[in-house]
């Protein structure tokens, strides 16, 4: 029996999307880890394939998901400007 090969975490992240299936999902069964369970509202951007793999990237080398990373992204922007 072969070795199994070594996978890249961060590759292994960036992967086609999934097709959707006929068994829908909540929204709670989707929020997996510990830390997206605090956030309390889902939403839908549009990004192009670049930027969403860079972001992909940029959130598995901070170790989180991306919903983590863009939730302290928006956090962080919403602190240095100013609310009008």
């Amino acid at each position: 029996m072969p070795p199994k090969k070594k996978t890249n975490q961060i590759a292994a992240t960036i992967r086609k999307p999934a097709k959707a299936t006929d068994t829908p999902r909540t929204v709670r069964s989707t929020l997996t880890s510990p830390s997206d369970r605090e956030l309390s509202r889902r939403t839908t951007i549009y990004l192009t394939p670049e930027t969403w793999e860079g972001l992909k990237i940029a959130a598995a080398k901070h170790h989180t998901t991306l919903s983590m990373f863009m939730e302290q992204l928006s956090r962080d922007y919403l602190k240095t400007t100013k609310r009008t």
